[in-house]
């Protein structure tokens, strides 16, 4: 059976992108758009071509079926740019879609979750995306003891997620007036939560942090909307403490080892 949700593959030069595309085609999806940042610097050019001919190639072998589009970014572009920019395309050409980082490896169990979730929760304005990363484990007691498939939470996580057109039209990569419109936040439930979220978002407001999801969490709160989280882990993160790791760097004993697993069918009602 095909998959017909529409899949995002975030790439730069990091190989494990192979692998998710390999896992993605294993999903059989009717259409994929792969983005390629340019490389930096003439060291990196070769690994960023090869993962731009390899993804055709593995496409290729499947004999069709596939519609590819590849997002290729003539110059390079910071981390922010890059992939906002990127996911603003995709949702300009589709309605919904799920985006995969490239170091993002799903479960089999994550695909019919995701199309559940998508076509259920499609006209749920404050519902504003789906995540498949679980941290559940990390309370095996109480992980047991939860009696739903999912839950709902005012944080998202963006290790394999989805979302709508609908939703990411309110995506605001820049503050206008920061202190004001953190201050117009009625979302956090101690002053301590405030505060650190406060230090975050102001490095960020000052160009400090070179990313694209601290202004997607924002948006959400500014919003009052929330995120989909499953019960089950269904995501690997496999580029932590790789030499081309950005952001995930983190000891070995962190959850982002926490094991992948099956999802029962859901219940929606």
């Amino acid at each position: 059976m095909k998959f017909n949700i529409p899949i995002l593959l975030l790439t730069y030069k990091k190989p494990t992108a192979l692998k998710v595309l390999e896992a993605i085609l294993k999903a059989n999806p009717t259409k994929i758009y792969i983005a390629s940042n340019h490389w930096k610097n003439e060291e990196e050019k070769p690994r960023i071509q090869t993962l731009r001919n390899q993804p055709q190639e593995m496409i290729n072998q499947l004999g069709g079926g596939v519609e590819v589009e590849f997002i290729i970014k003539p110059t390079h572009q910071n981390a922010k740019e890059s992939i906002s920019t990127s996911i603003t395309y995709f949702f300009q050409k589709e309605e919904m879609g799920i985006i995969f980082d490239d170091d993002c490896l799903p479960h089999p169990s994550f695909f019919p979750y995701y199309k559940e979730m998508l076509e259920h929760y499609k006209d749920t304005e404050n519902i504003f995306m789906v995540s498949g990363f679980s941290t559940f484990d990390l309370d095996k007691e109480f992980k047991e003891s939860f009696q739903k498939d999912y839950f709902f939470s005012k944080y998202g996580h963006i290790w394999g997620w989805g979302s709508w057109r609908r939703a990411w039209k309110h995506y605001q990569k820049e503050f206008i007036d920061f202190e004001k419109e953190f201050q117009a936040l009625d979302v956090f439930h101690s002053k301590e939560e405030k505060n650190y979220w406060y230090k975050i978002l102001k490095r960020y407001a000052k160009g400090k942090i070179d990313t694209w999801d601290y202004p997607w969490g924002y948006t959400m709160w500014k919003h009052k909307a929330f995120s989909i989280y499953p019960k089950h882990n269904m995501i690997a993160n496999i580029g932590f403490n790789t030499p081309d790791a950005l952001h995930t760097k983190a000891p070995a004993n962190m959850i982002i080892y926490s094991p992948i697993t099956s999802l029962a069918p859901l219940n929606t009602t």
